[in-house]
């Protein structure tokens, strides 16, 4: 079918007038492979007035532009326009004719889903890719383009399924709620581990090192003593390498408590990195496909 008259421009006034101009246009940017604007001038003199064949050029637009399964269901609307029209218009059944080929040589490129009222007797705010789907429509076969395809109610996260060129599908509609926000639980990593058992070395160093210290303190005491035991107040130049002794013995005391003093701080510093260092862990928050 060729381009012809969209509408009887009657009485219907200035809706059918803008309509056959709008129709006009569109005819003339489909000729120059102008799918988009053409698609567009169809669907504005359709939505003005609607006509069998505007929405058969709507397919044909949406065809060209590789978008088969919004074409399939444009042709199949025109189908239906055209017979209801051709009761009284008979003209109209050579569009009825044309768009159920075009619709028909589509077929085995689309899949199909049958959307089937599921939980809670869902039937509003229900889109297929995309596409919103009037409650009419459940029960019968709804062109999809082939692979995964987002079928959603309301607000909820949508379904989703995947169909096969040339399928039909049936699918139960179902409200899948939104994910809830994710709670946060601090566990520690991998890496808070390691910086608790880098912490427990460092405070088992800095205890030897205090034991350590304790004991080299003790000793400078006893060599001071004896010390002070044998030289009853003054000691020979003889002694001079005990008391040497002694003050080495006392000084390392020192510089080992300080150092045990040091890891430990270090060992406190590591613990406290480590328990911060818990990452946060994602709990619940599943969406169900």
């Amino acid at each position: 079918m060729g381009f012809g008259a969209p509408v009887a421009a009657q009485p219907e006034g200035d809706a059918a007038i803008y309509a056959q101009r709008h129709f006009e246009r569109g005819a003339e940017l489909y000729r120059e492979a102008r799918f988009e604007e053409a698609l567009a001038a169809f669907r504005r003199s359709h939505g003005l007035f609607p006509s069998p064949n505007s929405m058969l050029f709507v397919g044909r637009s949406l065809r060209e532009l590789g978008r088969n399964a919004e074409a399939v269901e444009a042709f199949e609307a025109a189908v239906l326009e055209a017979r209801l029209r051709a009761v009284d218009e008979p003209r109209y059944r050579d569009t009825e004719a044309a768009a159920e080929a075009e619709r028909d040589a589509l077929s085995d490129q689309v899949g199909f889903v049958v959307l089937e009222r599921g939980e809670g007797g869902l039937e509003s705010g229900v889109r297929v890719e995309g596409r919103a789907i009037s409650p009419e429509r459940f029960g019968l076969p709804i062109p999809v383009t082939p692979g995964e395809v987002a079928i959603a109610v309301g607000d909820a996260a949508p379904q989703r399924v995947r169909v096969s060129a040339g399928e039909e599908l049936r699918v139960p509609l179902r409200a899948v709620p939104e994910p809830a926000a994710p709670s946060l639980a601090v566990a520690p990593s991998g890496g808070g581990e390691v910086w608790l058992v880098a912490s427990g070395v460092a405070g088992g160093v800095a205890l030897v090192g205090v034991a350590f210290a304790l004991a080299l303190t003790v000793a400078a005491d006893a060599r001071f003593s004896d010390l002070q035991a044998r030289c009853e107040g003054f000691c020979p130049p003889a002694e001079a390498g005990a008391i040497a002794e002694g003050r080495d013995l006392e000084l390392a005391g020192i510089l080992t408590g300080v150092g045990a003093a040091v890891i430990g701080a270090g060992a406190v510093v590591l613990l406290i990195i480590g328990l911060a260092s818990g990452e946060p862990s994602l709990a619940d928050g599943r969406v169900e496909f």
